[in-house]
């Protein structure tokens, strides 16, 4: 997401900028969902925001993939690692609106958050 070859942040006038097409920081990505940003992703997983028209099988199917891709990408580097979800929608990833779909999609519930290898 950080790439400025990347066009979903090109910054083009008169065009109408999703503002979740531009997650920050290292280890940024985006869902996609027929061509539309499903959610933002920074922090590696740490931070999740779902697009507000999503419906909860959209977001089931979105969860799904983003931990599949989050678990391949960590086992790559060697030693695998818990993906840590610690807000979603800007609330704590284990009491919010999508906590149970994330919990489907194959999380636990922590104090903190969320996590699953």
């Amino acid at each position: 997401a950080g790439d400025p070859a990347n066009p979903y942040s090109l910054d083009l006038e008169g065009a109408d900028i999703d503002p979740m097409s531009r997650p920050r920081g290292r280890g940024a990505l985006l869902v996609m969902r027929e061509g539309r940003v499903a959610m933002a992703v920074e922090g590696r997983g740490r931070r999740i925001t779902v697009a507000p028209w999503m419906a909860e099988a959209d977001v089931t199917a979105a969860a799904t993939a983003l931990l599949a891709h989050l678990r391949a990408s960590r086992a790559l580097g060697g030693r695998p690692r818990d993906v840590e979800v610690e807000t979603i929608d800007g609330a704590n990833a284990a009491a919010g609106k999508w906590t149970e779909v994330f919990l489907k999609a194959g999380l636990r519930r922590e104090t903190r958050g969320l996590r699953g290898l």
